[in-house]
């Protein structure tokens, strides 16, 4: 059975273990980074909606850390 990783909104994505053969010691994939580098890719927050609410939505304390970490009063 494969693990199941879970994190907060307010912690980095972490680096999980990518299973290989059996033989073989498993890979780190470093989800932050990776995330980082397609985030930043040209053009690619242009397909985001940011108008549109989150489903699902963020618990109340989290909307309220995520306003405050981007300066907003929403």
């Amino acid at each position: 059975m494969s693990p199941v990783y879970a994190w907060s909104i307010r912690e980095p994505l972490p680096a999980i273990p990518v299973p290989l053969k059996a033989s073989d010691p498993d890979v780190p994939l470093d989800l932050q980074a990776a995330f980082i580098t397609v985030y930043d890719r040209p053009r690619y927050q242009l397909s985001l909606n940011d108008e549109e609410d989150l489903k699902p939505p963020l618990a109340d304390d989290d909307v309220q850390w995520c306003c405050r970490r981007l300066g907003s009063d929403s």
